[in-house]
């Protein structure tokens, strides 16, 4: 013998889920924003004329913008760099040298004795200084 059970909703339990659901998406959203807001105001975008050398301490990956701790606890911003369809941010460790030279599109990275170099990506990687 087969029953079957449905759920029966009042329109405020039906309510109420909706309002769960927009509270916790809200809930969600702002905390996105605030961390998004926390790492712009820590990490600061490097500017064309701005010279980069030192050695990666951490660096996270988000939405195509690397941001980098170095040696000198410096923290920055860089935008979208690639060689050969491979994007600096799936290469680079911590423990690299990373050396860009003011108004360069170039980043060098620095490994085991070697040199490798990525180019940005986009028209905008640098800050434009006003």
């Amino acid at each position: 013998m087969r029953r079957d059970h449905h759920i029966k909703l009042s329109k405020k339990s039906i309510i109420l889920i909706i309002l769960w659901f927009v509270f916790g998406a809200m809930v969600v959203f702002y905390g996105s924003y605030i961390e998004y807001k926390n790492r712009n105001e820590k990490y600061h975008r490097v500017r064309k004329e701005e010279p980069i050398n030192g050695v990666i301490q951490d660096y996270i990956f988000n939405n195509g913008v690397m941001y980098l701790t170095l040696s000198d606890s410096m923290h920055i911003q860089i935008w979208s760099f690639f060689k050969n369809k491979i994007y600096m941010c799936s290469f680079i460790q911590q423990g690299d040298s990373v050396v860009r030279h003011s108004y360069s599109d170039k980043i060098y990275v620095f490994r085991n004795n070697k040199q490798h170099y990525f180019v940005a990506d986009v028209d905008n990687a640098w800050e434009i200084s006003e």
